[in-house]
């Protein structure tokens, strides 16, 4: 099981703390820069994931590329990744 660095855990819920009207998200699935579409997910749930060692963390937004933008639009999603 792959396991981050200590700091990783440190880093999120600093970033969590830090109150923001954006949400905080992390991708889930990059395999390259300009992905048509990757999975992501809160840094809360992220967080939570890692301190209850969970095996699955809910994936909660699609990120899909807009070409014309030249930036990902997100979008709500309801799925579970492993």
């Amino acid at each position: 099981m792959l396991t981050p660095y200590p700091l990783v855990k440190r880093f999120l819920q600093e970033q969590i703390d830090a109150a923001s009207d954006s949400p905080r998200l992390v991708v889930l699935n990059a395999t390259f820069p300009n992905a048509a579409r990757v999975e992501a997910t809160t840094m809360e749930a992220v967080l939570t994931a890692q301190t209850t060692k969970a095996t699955q963390v809910a994936t909660t937004y699609h990120l899909v590329l807009d070409l014309a933008e030249n930036a990902y639009r997100i979008e709500a999603a309801s799925a579970m990744l492993p």
